[in-house]
């Protein structure tokens, strides 16, 4: 069996292989796989002495194992040694290598993510953690790696020192370093961080991407919004920004405490935004009861070119708390957004003659332009984000019909794996996004802005499967025919 793990096989037959040296749980013989030359076998070996009973795995025959170069050995050993934090002082000798290498490749950047979080709670790696990111000869993209990783363990709240570590990057001279500081104390949650974002957000001398995350992390605690922030939030909502930098501004004003004037200067945004945006600006209505802001808001919404991102659903929600007059001249809009199947059909009829008459090479341009934005979330061939599915051979699986319903109709079904979940926590935050992992204290939600939200177990209210994608709907009303047939035509040709 163990000789068998060697032939390359797919990795069915391997799980079989492991789990009947786990069944038969002879402990000697497997022993000796883990001193094999292939790492195939020593990976198996590993698996199944960890998981059967009497495997009774020691540092001594774990620990050697952590040096390896093979990426799936590295994995499972890191797996393992999780289990046993008190190991770390045996391998934090090699991690500080690890850390000052100006060398690391991918394989050695994967095993010191992972060390980080199989130590997590061994305090000498928690210093040599925090040690590395406070000396100035430590690589920038290991400084990168680890700032990230602070905010990727199971750990409840950051120990002081990584505490301080964080908020020293985020005073960091190098952009890169607080771009990354803000994304982990934004994943971190909590208010420890809340004035120096405030801080970097009103700093001029940084670049507006940066400011704009700042606020978009500290906003959802912010009591009020001064008339400063508000307008540079509000300028960075113009079409000629990029996709994630609008994103990031309409959240961040989307969660902010915004009073009745506020959101009376905020509805004329409201009429150029588009599916991307706008849904996202929608919070701060919910909680006006003031009709002098309603009409505003419906004028808006009703020249608004992202109209058809909404859901009749998420407008009544907004318009709940209004007077009665308020909620009966919402009724054309209501009607609007009511589309049921059959209007769906005739809307994919009206533009299934796009699926031949596109130019790929031209659709590759719309597919990575800020328009359509679509490599914000999908990638292709290694370029772009990755909160969607892979589309790089997404012809091989999909239709050309189905693709032009998933982008004029995204909500109408999901890619398993990919569904939208809603999660309401105790203290009234509402959260959209698709499971990006779990751990066994809080599940983490990748988000349509390319960010990764960290909810704790003990505070998920009620998590439910979304109806509503989180790819915005009404992008086949912002683009138009010819972009559609080239975009098509691009997707088409991915195989």
């Amino acid at each position: 069996m163990l000789a068998g793990l060697k032939a390359g096989n797919d990795r069915f037959l391997d799980h079989a292989l492991i789990y009947a040296l786990i069944e038969i749980a002879d402990r000697g013989a497997t022993l000796a796989g883990l001193s094999d030359s292939s790492p195939d076998i020593r990976r198996g070996a590993l698996i199944a002495l960890d998981q059967m009973d009497g495997g009774n795995l020691a540092r001594e025959q774990v620990v050697p194992l952590v040096g390896t170069t093979d990426a799936a050995l590295q994995k499972a050993v890191f797996s393992v040694i999780a289990k046993h934090p008190d190991w770390g002082g045996s391998v934090a000798g090699l991690l500080r290598e690890w850390a000052a290498s100006p060398t690391l490749d991918e394989t050695g950047r994967e095993a010191l993510r992972e060390a980080v979080r199989a130590f997590a709670t061994n305090t000498e790696i928690q210093d040599l953690v925090a040690g590395s990111l406070r000396a100035g000869d430590t690589p920038i993209t290991t400084r990168l790696l680890l700032i990230e990783a602070l905010s990727r363990t199971a750990l409840k709240e950051l120990p002081p020192a990584w505490s301080d570590a964080l908020a020293r990057s985020l005073d960091d001279r190098d952009d890169r370093v607080v771009r990354q500081a803000i994304a982990s104390a934004r994943a971190a949650g909590g208010a420890s961080f809340d004035e120096a974002l405030r801080k970097l957000g009103r700093d001029r001398s940084r670049p507006d991407e940066l400011r704009v995350a700042a606020w978009a992390a500290v906003a959802p605690r912010a009591p009020e919004i001064d008339e400063a922030d508000f307008a540079f939030l509000r300028g960075q909502l113009v079409s000629d920004k990029t996709p994630l930098l609008r994103l990031a501004a309409a959240e961040a004003l989307g969660t902010s405490r915004l009073d009745d004037r506020q959101l009376i200067a905020l509805a004329p945004t409201l009429a150029d935004a588009g599916p991307l945006e706008l849904p996202r600006l929608l919070g701060p209505y919910e909680r006006s009861r003031d009709a002098s802001v309603a009409g505003p808001l419906l004028a808006a919404l009703a020249k608004a070119p992202g109209f058809a991102s909404l859901s009749a659903e998420v407008l009544r929600r907004v318009l709940a708390g209004y007077p009665d007059e308020v909620r009966s001249a919402s009724a054309p809009l209501l009607r609007r957004l009511e589309v049921d199947r059959q209007a769906q059909e005739a809307r994919l009829a009206e533009l299934e003659p796009l699926l031949t008459s596109g130019d790929a090479k031209r659709g590759r341009t719309v597919f990575f332009g800020r328009t359509a934005a679509c490599s914000t979330c999908h990638t292709v061939n290694a370029e772009g984000g990755r909160i969607g599915p892979d589309l790089s051979k997404i012809s091989t699986i999909r239709a050309g019909r189905d693709l032009l319903e998933a982008i004029a109709f995204p909500s109408v079904s999901f890619v398993r794996g990919y569904e939208p979940y809603v999660v309401a926590t105790r203290d009234g935050r509402v959260a959209t996004g698709t499971l990006a992992r779990e751990t066994l204290e809080a599940i983490f939600l990748n988000t349509s802005d390319a960010n990764e939200v960290r909810i704790p177990r003990d505070q998920i209210e009620d998590l439910q499967q979304g109806r509503q994608s989180i790819m915005p709907q009404g992008l086949d009303t912002q683009l138009s025919r010819g972009e559609i047939a080239d975009l098509l035509a691009f997707l088409q040709s991915l195989r």
